[in-house]
């Protein structure tokens, strides 16, 4: 798909030099805008609007003609001519203010001297040719730091130096300083740390280093040291480190390796042994770990195996002889138990058997027997129980197996077959209207009924509709018209009783499996559609995908509140659970998500170094992701990984010297079973043994509900639940237990080297509570107050008896007025609280009379104070008594 059409009419803008620095595409190409031309620095996100020039460097009709683009972090450095400088280093960080000139290394309109460049950590290393030789130079994107490590040969110009490699955060390169020839050097980027690594042939000649490799953090690379010839070295860094691997070919004469290619921990290699030829080889670093892979002229054709299903203990595929063609085969994971079931279409024609599928127990498959064209077939491993099933013109449509039964369409029919019929029964014509009429999908299972979009002609469009079949012709029926037949529609997944699936235009819908109950659950973003599902737990995730790039990551309960996006990223592959927790891939690295937005991260940042993932499967609780090499051929560049779940337990399959295609295979027993390549046997079938593998749960963290600590009931490690016999895994410490206040690292066990360890933190996070007394009201015979004594307030904490005060402790003199008091509370981990109740003290002859009663609010209060106050309130009341006596007499 065009992105943008830069050069509009029939001229190209050809763009190259193409360089992903961040998620931003940088790049070269030609444009003739707004009276602007010339070949200039572009950048793009995937969209016409985000493909844009970022800067015009040689401003008019001239071009600046970027070239040599190099990433250093978020840093694009590139090399241009702005017509001023000559061709000079430059860098951008993707705006036209921050592209800029670095230095300009050799001053004037000349330019043209940085002949190599390499990104090393955070600084970028260049080559250039100065006045008086090769120079190496490192700059950090600043001017001041752009500086001059070393001048090789200086004073002659006719120093060499090349082969910039990347070790960690050591440059190594191949330099001659005029003294010792052209050999290995080194830089850690300080001019005191670029030094020669070792003359490896003393003189003036050089050892004729070239082919430098990073394996796994050693530097290969064939060199002469003039007694054995060109061979196979290597280095650390050191001078004792920096040695000859193997004499291939011994004496003088050279084994001249070629073609270096990394593979893991491994380079693989062509040398002449003198005795076999130019032949592969491989090494791991040490004398007897450099062997012959294959004499490969003796080897034999491939057989390209693929397609593999597992029924039971068997596996199926189709592979490629030269008297058979290529046919069914099965195997039990053995080299005896590997043989051909039937060929299909005899001799040496090809049955070509494709969509292997697992039904009850059965292959069912679609083969051509070369006369009938494409037919479905069922096979139970024999020649005679390999049959067809099927002959109906017209395409073969989607597969789906349910309940035993397997359902597709074909020629515009639904049809199913199952294990027990010799034959295919035809349930009904879902497209009457003729070829127009089309399903591409079943979108999944409802109660025993199985749903599938089916795409209607009207005339002026097409429509959309919902239907659902329980096997019969009179239970095939439309559910319901959802709209215009826009986008495309992908498997759904079932959620609490409902279907939740891509309507039109990819919209999310759901449905109970009636009309009513058939419903848009939420429009997307405009333009968004939905492309993959996964269930995990009780809920689904779900991937977007706009009209370029862009793509989305969702997840839905199944009401629409409920639908949240998660993340936006430049793509989203094979979402698939693991663990309750859902995996997919984001180009070359692997992601997971627990639903939540700060949960949605990379599970190995920065991807595989080098590699691009092409699959992910699963296999006894891993995953299985196969990748291929950046730039490699499908032959040669493939690899399989196994994932936990984790960085730390994400590695390569071992176990043999192939590489993999676009898929890790199936399982059978405790064995992978997969296509991989290799120089000597071609393409063929191999066995990968399964490794044991455990993943403990947590961390967990919990708050304690007494001082005892807290019961935990941890959830069960992983194991691989397939492996006979299954692992039983023992803790440390039972689910359930009562865990004390601190960090318990809990260990759990499955056998001999199989264990991990996992901690369980209980804290007490949990303030104490308080509940403060009543309001406390006296009187006060005195103007300086009354001591007044109130109850206690009542503290409460599950974990500890915490430590109270009071800012005016229950005694304390209270002066006329209203005092706020305060509790606070202070448990053992520190954590508080606080309350707060008044004490009101009213001065005798105030209009605020206490209460006869005295009961003060529950204060309790005694002292002199208020016996005296009761004294004087019973004189006046029998003084008025006496009073009123007098006046009756």
């Amino acid at each position: 798909m065009k992105v943008k059409d830069i050069m509009p009419g029939d001229s190209s803008s050809e763009p190259s030099g193409f360089k992903n620095v961040g998620g931003t595409l940088f790049f070269a190409a030609y444009a003739q805008n707004l009276g602007r031309s010339g070949r200039e620095l572009w950048k793009s996100d995937g969209t016409e609007a985000g493909t844009v020039l970022v800067r015009d460097i040689r401003p008019g009709t001239g071009s600046s003609l970027p070239s040599m683009p190099t990433r250093v972090g978020t840093t694009l450095f590139f090399l241009a001519n702005d017509g001023t400088h000559g061709e000079e280093l430059w860098k951008s960080d993707g705006t036209e203010a921050g592209t800029v000139l670095v230095k300009d290394l050799t001053p004037g309109g000349f330019g043209g001297s940085v002949k190599a460049m390499e990104a090393v950590g955070t600084s970028l290393f260049l080559v250039r040719s100065g006045e008086s030789g090769l120079e190496l130079w490192k700059s950090d994107g600043t001017e001041s730091g752009t500086v001059l490590l070393g001048n090789f040969h200086p004073g002659t110009g006719s120093a060499s130096t090349g082969s910039l490699t990347a070790v960690g955060t050591t440059l190594f390169f191949v330099a001659d300083d005029g003294t010792h020839g052209a050999e290995l050097w080194k830089s850690d980027g300080t001019i005191g740390g670029t030094v020669l690594v070792r003359d490896i042939r003393p003189g003036p000649d050089g050892a004729g280093l070239r082919d430098s490799r990073n394996v796994n953090g050693m530097l290969f690379f064939v060199a002469d040291d003039g007694a054995h010839g060109a061979e196979l070295w290597k280095s650390d860094g050191t001078v004792g480190g920096t040695v000859l691997v193997r004499d291939i070919r011994p004496g003088q004469p050279a084994s001249a390796p070629v073609k270096l290619v990394a593979s893991g921990d491994t380079l693989l290699f062509w040398a002449d042994d003198g005795v076999h030829g130019s032949e592969p080889w491989k090494s791991d670093g040490t004398e007897a770990g450099t062997t012959l892979v294959r004499d490969v002229e003796a080897r034999p054709a491939s057989s390209v195996p693929g397609g593999l299903a597992r029924v039971g203990q068997t596996v199926f595929f189709r592979a490629r002889t030269e008297t058979h063609g290529e046919e069914l085969w099965k195997t039990d994971g053995t080299e005896s138990g590997t043989a051909l079931v039937k060929d299909i279409c005899p001799g040496s024609g090809a049955s070509i058997p494709r969509n292997l599928e697992n039904v009850g127990g059965t292959l069912f498959f679609l083969a051509s027997d070369c006369r009938s064209g494409s037919r479905l077939w069922k096979s139970d491993g024999t020649e005679a129980g390999t049959v067809p099933l099927l002959d109906i013109p017209g395409n073969i449509g989607p597969m789906r197996a349910l309940n035993g039964v397997l359902y597709l369409v074909a020629g515009g029919y639904l049809c199913k077959s199952d294990v027990t019929r010799e034959e295919t029964i035809l349930v009904k014509d879902i497209s009457p209207g003729g070829p127009s009429d089309s399903t591409s999908t079943f979108l999944g299972e409802l109660d025993g009924k199985l749903f599938f979009p089916v795409r209607r002609s009207t005339g002026a469009g097409f429509s959309l509709e919902l239907w659902k079949t329980d096997g019969t012709t009179l239970g095939t029926t439309s559910v319901k018209t959802l709209g215009a037949a826009l986008g495309t529609v992908t498997e759904g997944s079932t959620l609490n009783g409902l279907l939740v699936f891509p309507g039109p235009e990819g919209q999310l819908w759901k449905s109970d499996g009636t009309e009513a109950g058939t419903l848009l659950l939420k429009d997307l973003s405009p333009g968004m559609g939905v492309r993959e599902m996964v269930k995990v737990g009780d809920r689904i995730f779900f991937s977007a995908k706009g009209t370029y790039f862009d793509a989305q990551l969702w997840v839905t309960d199944g009401t629409e509140s409920g639908t949240v996006l998660l993340k936006a990223m430049s793509e989203i592959s094979d979402l698939m659970e693991l663990g309750g927790e859902a995996y997919f891939h984001v180009g070359s690295e692997l992601w997971v998500s627990d639903g939540t937005v700060a949960g949605t991260v990379p599970v190995v940042k920065g991807g595989f170094a080098g590699q691009v993932i092409l699959s992910m499967s699963r296999a006894g609780g891993r995953l299985l992701i196969a990748t291929r090499s950046v730039g490699g051929s499908w032959q040669s560049s493939g690899h399989c990984w196994m994932s936990d779940g984790t960085a730390a337990g994400t590695f390569p399959v071992e176990g043999h010297s192939s590489s993999f295609g676009y898929d890790c295979g199936v399982r059978l027993g405790n064995q992978l079973l997969l296509s991989g390549w290799d120089p000597a046997q071609g393409q063929e079938l191999w066995t990968v043994p399964l490794p044991d593998f455990i993943r403990c749960p947590g961390p967990y963290i919990v708050e304690a509900t007494s001082a005892m600590g807290a019961s935990v009931a941890f959830s069960p490690a992983r194991v691989d639940e397939e492996r006979e016999p299954r692992p039983s895994v023992q803790y440390s410490a039972a689910p359930g237990s009562i865990f004390p206040l601190g960090v318990t690292d809990v260990s759990a066990t499955a056998g001999p080297g199989l264990s991990c360890t996992f901690p369980i933190t209980v804290r007490d996070t949990t303030a104490p509570t308080v509940t403060c007394p009543a309001e406390q009201t006296v009187l006060a015979a005195q103007a300086q107050g009354v001591a007044v004594e109130y109850p206690a307030a009542t503290v409460w904490d599950a974990v500890s008896t915490p430590e109270v005060s009071y800012s005016q402790p229950s005694g304390s003199t209270f002066p006329v007025g209203r005092t706020l008091v305060t509790v606070s509370a202070r448990d053992a981990a520190g954590n508080t609280s606080s309350c707060e109740f008044h004490v009101q003290v009213t001065a005798s002859g105030s209009s605020q009379q206490p209460s006869t009663s005295m009961s003060c609010g529950g204060c309790g209060s005694t002292g002199p104070g208020a016996l005296a106050w009761q004294v004087l309130t019973l004189v006046a009341l029998l003084g008025r008594g006496m009073g009123m006596g007098r006046r009756r007499g």
